[in-house]
């Protein structure tokens, strides 16, 4: 996979842990039908540019899948010793809260 487009998503915490990455923990929902269209084992944040503060505040939203976001999906290089290729959510916007 390369880049997917850039679309809007709703990001949640599905609870996996792991302790051999890549752990795909975010599910990646369509908004529109609330439907998981992927799992994804990493969130880019960097490209919002948030203060501490702001940052903690939108994980603990993430975590609880209270965002629509602007993003898209990509493939990570494969991790040892699995060999698994995990997926990365990249962040371009917060769109709005569902709260």
């Amino acid at each position: 996979m390369t880049q997917t487009e850039i679309t809007e998503h709703l990001l949640r915490d599905n609870g996996i842990r792991c302790f051999v990455p890549p752990c795909f923990s975010w599910d990646v929902i369509d908004p529109r039908s609330m439907t998981t269209i992927a799992v994804a084992s990493e969130v880019d944040y960097q490209q919002l540019k948030l203060s501490e503060q702001d940052l903690a505040d939108t994980l603990a939203a993430l975590a609880r899948g209270e965002l629509i976001l602007r993003g898209y999906l990509s493939y990570l290089p494969s991790t040892e010793p699995t060999g698994e290729r995990g997926i990365r959510f990249t962040i371009i916007q917060i769109v709005r809260s569902i709260k």
